[in-house]
């Protein structure tokens, strides 16, 4: 399930998120965008979170994101992993079954 970011948005409070932090002037992100849009029709209870990091800085530095594309992989406000750059679709499809199944 593909959620919109709103500023006011807990990001910790859901059993499964996969939050995608892009910058929207960077090819790999718009590489990325696309990926993540697609893997959030095939996982029932994940909830997947697309979050321009040029507009929520905080969230940067709260997650400690020092490149973009970042996909951070949380659970009940546990921070299972994060992956940073480029990952092929099927390698970030098992990570994210790997994580919340």
């Amino acid at each position: 399930m593909l959620i919109e970011f709103d500023n006011g948005m807990d990001l910790d409070t859901n059993d499964g998120n996969v939050i995608l932090f892009v910058k929207n002037y960077l090819i790999q992100s718009l590489i990325m965008e696309p990926i993540v849009k697609k893997l959030s029709e095939e996982f029932d209870g994940v909830c997947f979170i697309i979050i321009s990091a040029d507009d929520v800085s905080s969230l940067d530095e709260e997650y400690n994101i020092h490149s973009a594309p970042s996909i951070l992989f949380i659970n009940n406000g546990t921070l299972l992993n994060c992956i940073q750059g480029i990952i092929p679709e099927n390698i970030l499809r098992s990570k994210i079954d790997k994580a919340f199944n």
